[in-house]
């Protein structure tokens, strides 16, 4: 059986945004995808999530957790979003369709998915289910990203993580996100 893979876009933008906070992150960053044979992204499309994932566990381990939510952010602005989707509420209500075409080989128990639902007209709760790999810093900067991408540059964004105590069974992680 093929095992799951990434497409390798959310890899190189991981990089990118290591590099925009500095030059040591940026090394940092490719020693340790280096080390779980995450290489040479610019010549394949796709990477094995695994080694993907246990790098970035590393990388928050050792680099710190605000990497990977830039990271996430960074990773939001190459998401694929209809033509048709201009509003942040659209955003975040595409940002699952988005996630499952990210990805192949395996199923959805290897990537996981995103969940999303409307508190208010401008307020969202936005989750991860159990079985998304990630760590949750990158999921959560892809959440702001996402919004502030699509945000008319006048909002305000703020994001408040739910507690443990107060998730859902269908839930590993989840925010709420208003404008």
């Amino acid at each position: 059986m093929a095992r799951a893979k990434v497409a390798t876009k959310y890899v190189e933008a991981f990089v990118t945004s290591a590099g925009a906070v500095s030059a040591v992150y940026e090394r940092k960053t490719h020693e340790i995808l280096s080390k779980h044979g995450v290489e040479n992204v610019e010549d394949a499309d796709w990477v094995d999530i695994g080694a993907f994932t246990d790098a970035l566990a590393e990388v928050e381990s050792e680099v710190g957790e605000m990497t990977l939510t830039e990271g996430g952010r960074e990773m939001a602005a190459r998401n694929d979003v209809p033509d048709h989707v201009d509003t942040i509420a659209g955003a975040l209500k595409n940002l699952d369709e988005s996630h499952q075409l990210a990805h192949k080989d395996g199923s959805q128990s290897d990537w996981g998915s995103y969940a999303v639902e409307k508190v208010d007209a401008t307020q969202y709760r936005m989750s991860c289910s159990p079985d998304y790999p990630y760590p949750y810093p990158l999921a959560k900067g892809v959440f702001e990203g996402l919004a502030q991408e699509f945000s008319d540059g006048d909002v305000s964004l703020t994001t408040h993580e739910i507690d443990d105590a107060d998730l859902r069974s269908d839930e590993g992680f989840a925010v709420d996100i208003s404008w």
